[in-house]
């Protein structure tokens, strides 16, 4: 049977790595609250004037 959706592994495998992936995002998704979320920010520094 050809695959469906690429075509170097198999649908199941493919399918069963993303089913993963979701649980392991709903799982660190239910650890973190919404502040804590927010308050987890990247500090970009400002660009030096020369």
């Amino acid at each position: 049977m050809k695959n469906k959706y690429v075509t170097f592994i198999s649908d199941t495998h493919l399918l069963k790595c993303i089913a993963n992936l979701h649980k392991a995002y709903l799982k660190a998704k239910n650890n973190i609250s919404k502040n804590s979320f927010y308050s987890n920010k990247v500090v970009v520094p400002k660009a030096r004037k020369e």
